[in-house]
């Protein structure tokens, strides 16, 4: 019996390995799980996007997008304003260019909160992977950006 009484509705054995590996082979799955035994889908749902979450909305100290977003408008609003200087004008090119990276970032670690889930259910919950840059080099990037 599971401790999150969900057992008659969402209790599932997971996919074998064979069927992962054979259908989704740019995933890696989770070997050391017992795939005979029942688990909670629903519980590993909610902890992928209670993870996901944390990716997208880092700490504010940390939140690469929110603060590049709020220079951006500050400088636009300066520019209409007529009151922005040359160089402020100039940086605003660089700072759309870092926002792009940040929000790349950011669905990165989207896709990389949701690989416990995938590693054991297979895809199909969850954002559409980012293939080409999440698998490219295997690096870890939870690292905030900062």
């Amino acid at each position: 019996m599971a401790a999150c009484n969900h057992e008659k509705t969402y209790s599932k054995t997971p996919p074998s390995l064979r069927f992962l590996s054979h259908n989704f082979p740019y995933i890696i799955p989770n070997q050391a799980l017992n795939r005979f035994v029942s688990r909670c889908k629903l519980c590993d749902l909610i902890a992928a996007q209670d993870r996901a979450t944390i990716a997208e909305n880092p700490p504010p100290g940390i939140n690469m997008v929110e603060g590049l977003e709020r220079d951006i408008d500050l400088i636009e609003e300066m520019i209409a304003a007529g009151i922005a200087t040359k160089q402020e004008e100039e940086d605003l090119g660089g700072l759309r260019k870092e926002l792009e990276n940040a929000i790349m970032f950011t669905n990165l670690r989207i896709d990389e909160a949701w690989l416990p889930y995938w590693e054991i259910w297979g895809p199909g919950d969850g954002p559409e992977l980012l293939l080409d840059s999440l698998f490219d080099d295997g690096e870890d990037v939870i690292d905030w950006g900062a």
